[in-house]
């Protein structure tokens, strides 16, 4: 699955245009993450069409970046979150970041690991 990073200016109204271009395409927004400076922000996007995204995120001349993430399917949080994080430990992976879901049907987190050279990312649903 791709995670799409976006730079967007740190204006009020900028994630509403990105999100309306993927709408007006019948693409959704499964999770998103957004940080922000002063001056600008980055929304982590995962998406309903990853290829359409791409393609669309060309055409139009949207500044982004492409990141492969793997999906783990969670059924209890609250034990099996503590079984992941614990097999990352194992591995040595460090956690970077988290994001929630931005459909509550699908509930996902979201997370950004690296181990020394090699990245891995993990996104954990619980459903």
């Amino acid at each position: 699955m791709k995670q799409f990073s976006v730079f967007l200016p740190n204006k009020v109204g900028a994630m509403l245009e990105v999100v309306k271009l993927l709408s007006m395409q019948n693409t959704h927004v499964v999770a998103l993450s957004v940080s922000e400076s002063t001056d600008s922000a980055i929304a982590r996007i995962i998406a309903s069409d990853p290829a359409r995204v791409e393609k669309l995120f060309h055409e139009k001349n949207v500044p982004f970046g492409v990141s492969e993430v793997v999906v783990v399917e969670m059924r209890e949080v609250a034990t099996q979150l503590v079984k992941l994080l614990a097999a990352l430990v194992m591995a040595e992976v460090n956690v970077h970041f988290a994001y929630p879901a931005a459909n509550p049907a699908t509930r996902l987190r979201g997370n950004r690991a690296a181990r020394g050279r090699h990245r891995m990312r993990v996104l954990g649903a619980d459903g």
